[in-house]
């Protein structure tokens, strides 16, 4: 699950792993003290927050970076008002996890005893200090769909209009909601109908469904094996105008048969809950240890792009992002993909990935240019039975290798930036991790594979 404000969680909260935070400033004279603030959580349905780990404390330090909040002190649960000397969490959570920058911690006055924290480190202060707040509470169980999904009943529908883009045939259409975690649109019933008509569909324009006949030239069945008896043809339709039309398409007036490779719209739809995939638009402040998503699988065929831009360069490897698994095969590291900073403090990036059995392969780009965005894709794409690993600086592919031996990883967690190095003084914005394909075309490059037997051979335009 990706890193969202506001998508499982209430307005003006945010969401990490099972949980979603409330953050209190101290801003015009609103500051609590300890006790107002942890009643005020109770009332919100949380508690004061408690951390269980560096991940945890990562997201919150992040938080208070990249939304304005750098400069406040807030109250947090840990505290030792109920047994002296003994500090505890005040939503009685059992964790050992301290904060490296602890001050205070040995001081033995009474008045001392609840703790508050900053960017920079926890400090025990009195109670009765006026301070900002951070509230904790349990993620509502009830899944939403992510954003730039609809929400309908059990399931999230993506509709991609024709006033978007060029159009895909229902093959690209396809793939692209695979990508996507879901599959192209099957309808159920009436009800489900009427909501894609007059509630999803605002236009004229036709869209790609998953109802086709390609691999069974008798009947129309659903891309996603969904079993329905339920048709919604318009007049005359399906009419298989010489032969060929084995998909389907819709628009707000009903359903027609067409020639599989006309270009479309698309909708795609997914149970809620399923979408697996990272897709954030807004900057990101790097931050060491930083659990910024999780996903089931990445898959062999995958798209990975940011924009990146760099503040200052030092000596040392400064991490950007890493992408580690939990689970997978062919005997690869853990650590399955990284993007960081030279340790000659060049500025050029350092890309690592597991290739052809080489779980230590590396790339390394020209020097980025400080204080500019640069834009950074790397993908991995099936091209006549072979898979390529390449990467792309600012739209010019500046690598492409053969990957003899690929597998899927599963159980990702995606770190903006990683555990173990210094995170590199910069922000990143526009991150898409996608299964599959991205479809994203370079601004000025448009490379053509053609297969002839064994050989690819590459033309660029």
């Amino acid at each position: 699950m990706g890193f969202e404000s506001n998508n499982n969680c209430m307005s003006n909260w945010f969401e990490f792993a099972s949980y979603c935070y409330y953050f209190q400033t101290a801003n015009d004279g609103v500051g609590k003290i300890w006790e107002h603030s942890y009643l005020n959580c109770l009332e919100k349905g949380g508690n004061l927050l408690s951390i269980d780990d560096e991940k945890e404390n990562a997201f919150i330090l992040n938080i208070l970076k990249n939304h304005s909040m750098n400069k406040e002190n807030y109250w947090i649960g840990l505290t030792d008002r109920w047994y002296n000397s003994w500090f505890l969490w005040s939503d009685n959570t059992y964790s050992q996890y301290i904060h490296t920058k602890f001050n205070g911690l040995f001081y033995d006055i009474k008045l001392e005893r609840c703790v508050r924290i900053s960017k920079l480190y926890w400090e025990i202060k009195n109670c009765k200090s006026l301070n900002g707040f951070i509230c904790k509470s349990k993620k509502a169980t009830n899944n939403k769909c992510t954003e730039g999904w609809t929400t309908y009943k059990k399931h999230c529908y993506f509709i991609r209009s024709l006033k978007e883009f060029f159009g895909y045939n229902w093959y690209e259409s396809f793939s692209s909601c695979q990508s996507k975690g879901g599959n192209l649109l099957s309808i159920e019933n009436q009800e489900e109908n009427r909501f894609i008509q007059n509630s999803l569909i605002k236009d004229n324009g036709d869209y790609w469904i998953g109802l086709n006949k390609l691999w069974n030239n008798r009947r129309f069945v659903w891309s996603d094996n969904t079993y329905t008896q339920f048709f919604n043809w318009i007049g005359s339709q399906p009419d298989n105008v010489d032969g060929i039309e084995n998909c389907v398409e819709m628009n707000s007036n009903g359903w027609g048969d067409k020639e599989c490779n006309t270009l479309n719209g698309f909708i795609c739809k997914v149970k809620r809950g399923n979408l697996d995939y990272v897709n954030h638009k807004d900057k990101i402040i790097l931050t060491q240890g930083f659990l910024f998503a999780t996903l089931k699988v990445l898959k062999k065929e995958y798209t990975i792009s940011f924009n990146l831009k760099p503040m200052a360069y030092s000596k040392g490897l400064k991490s950007v992002f890493q992408i580690i698994s939990s689970k997978n095969s062919q005997g690869y590291s853990k650590k399955t993909l990284a993007v960081s900073f030279h340790e000659d403090g060049s500025g050029r990036l350092v890309i690592n990935a597991a290739v052809s059995g080489n779980s230590k392969y590396s790339v390394d780009t020209d020097r980025l240019i400080l204080g500019q965005w640069s834009s950074i894709k790397i993908y991995q794409w099936l091209f006549c039975s072979k898979y390529f690993f390449s990467v792309d600086i600012n739209g010019v592919n500046i690598h492409q290798v053969e990957n003899s031996l690929t597998a899927d990883f599963n159980d990702i967690q995606v770190y903006v930036s990683n555990l173990w190095n210094d995170a590199h003084n910069g922000s990143i914005f526009d991150f898409l991790i996608i299964n599959g394909k991205a479809n994203i075309l370079s601004s000025v490059v448009l490379r053509v594979y053609l297969c002839i037997g064994e050989l690819i051979a590459f033309q660029t335009y």
